[in-house]
């Protein structure tokens, strides 16, 4: 056999693979899987002034939807993740209400 028709049918053996993946739903499992906003190494906050306040950055692609954190995707420069992670805990504790 010619070099040329291995090559040609290893093509058409990927493309044949990929297209069975597509229609049997195999690549939608891994798309939902990288729209959780853990997943694209974020958590979910409660809104996007806590996410400001704990210097991170808005992900409107992250999904917040499964996870009971919050409803906003926030997303923390590297090395920010344990600093953001004690601020977070330092504003839970602190009292909402200061009477005034």
């Amino acid at each position: 056999m010619p070099l040329n028709t291995i090559i040609i049918a290893i093509i058409v053996v990927v493309v044949l693979v990929i297209l069975i993946l597509v229609f049997t739903g195999r690549m939608g499992v891994f798309s939902r899987e990288m729209r959780s906003c853990t997943q694209q190494g974020g958590e979910c906050v409660k809104s996007e002034a806590v996410c400001k306040k704990l210097d991170g950055i808005v992900r409107s692609s992250g999904d917040c939807s499964d996870d009971s954190g919050g409803d906003t995707c926030c997303i923390y420069p590297p090395g920010k993740d344990k600093v953001a992670a004690e601020r977070r805990t330092d504003m839970e504790e602190a009292p909402t209400d200061v009477p005034g």
